[in-house]
Order: C-alpha cells, then sequence, then structure tokens
C-alpha cells in the first residue's frame, strides 16, 4: 500500500486507530480500493478484530457502544443531537438546536465539555470562537439513536431555522 493509499484509508476511517486496525485486517483478501468501496457500511465490515483481545475491541460497533455506555444519559442524548451537525458547530449552535427536552440550555456547555474530555467530540481553536466536531462514524452512531428516538425531524428544522437566522 502506497502513501496515498494510506491517508486515503486513514482519511476515511476518522483516524480512529482501531478502526484503521479492524480495515488492516482485510488487507490480506482485499485490495485497498476494494476495501474502500465496502466502507460504505463501516459497521458491517469492521468485525473482525483479534480474538484475544477485549469484546469491546473486536468490532467497531462494540467500540463505539462501550464509549455510548460510558457516557451518562444527558451526555448520550446530546452526542444524538450533535448529528444533525455534518460539520463543524459552535457551542453558540449546539445550545440553539440541542438544549430543551431534557437538555437544559445552561447545562449544554458541561456536557459538551465532558463529550470533548471523553474525546467523542473534537475541538479546534482558531481566530474565532471554538468549534468542534463529529468524526463520520462518531456522527453515525449519534444518527442511529436520533431516529430510534424520532427527534430527527424536529432537530433538523432547528438546524435549519439557526443557520437561516445566522444568513439572514
Amino acid at each position: 500500500m502506497g502513501r496515498t493509499e494510506a491517508v486515503g484509508l486513514w482519511s476515511v476511517l476518522g483516524g480512529l486507530l482501531l478502526v484503521v486496525e479492524l480495515a488492516a485486517s482485510w488487507l490480506g483478501t482485499l485490495s485497498v480500493e476494494r476495501l474502500l468501496g465496502r466502507l460504505e457500511d463501516r459497521f458491517a465490515l469492521l468485525t473482525g478484530g483479534c480474538r484475544s483481545t477485549l469484546p469491546r475491541q473486536r468490532t467497531l460497533c462494540g467500540m463505539i457502544g462501550w464509549s455510548y455506555e460510558l457516557c451518562a444519559p444527558s451526555e448520550r442524548l446530546l452526542w444524538e443531537r450533535l448529528s444533525v451537525f455534518s460539520g463543524s458547530f459552535t457551542l453558540d449552535a449546539v445550545e440553539e438546536v440541542c438544549a430543551g427536552d431534557g437538555l437544559p440550555t445552561h447545562r449544554v456547555m458541561d456536557f459538551l465539555d465532558r463529550l470533548v474530555a471523553q474525546s467523542v467530540v473534537l475541538m479546534t481553536k482558531g481566530d474565532g470562537p471554538c468549534r468542534y466536531c463529529l468524526l463520520e462514524t462518531i456522527r453515525e452512531c449519534g444518527r442511529m439513536g436520533v431516529a430510534v428516538s424520532g427527534e430527527h425531524s424536529r432537530l433538523s428544522r432547528r438546524h435549519r431555522d439557526f443557520y437561516v437566522g445566522r444568513a439572514e
């Protein structure tokens, strides 16, 4: 595997070391191109970890599910609601879009801070306000929770209204 292919694979897998390890186990069977093509359904593909590792480290779902279970219920709820953001976002956006119905606005910052400390949410600092993001794999797990809760439409409207308001 060349450097360009390795960088492409690392990028698609979101830089999560366990995910890269699980994907690398397929390189004896699949070419890098075929592996990249099959990563659309990474939860189904990345299931063959080493049998000597802990169960939570054998599959992508196991790893993320274990992280999810370590979160408090309010942190899980915020994680799910953050999945409505496809790119980076600010604290203001999180408070406006995700607060309410079990997440008091004045506590959102605390819950976000905990998710950053647990490496569920990534933070970047620049010239402006801090920005946050979810790796795509982590975001997909949150989206599954939102789908189960039935909140997706409401969150999508709040997300749209927040950014339309900013644009106006």
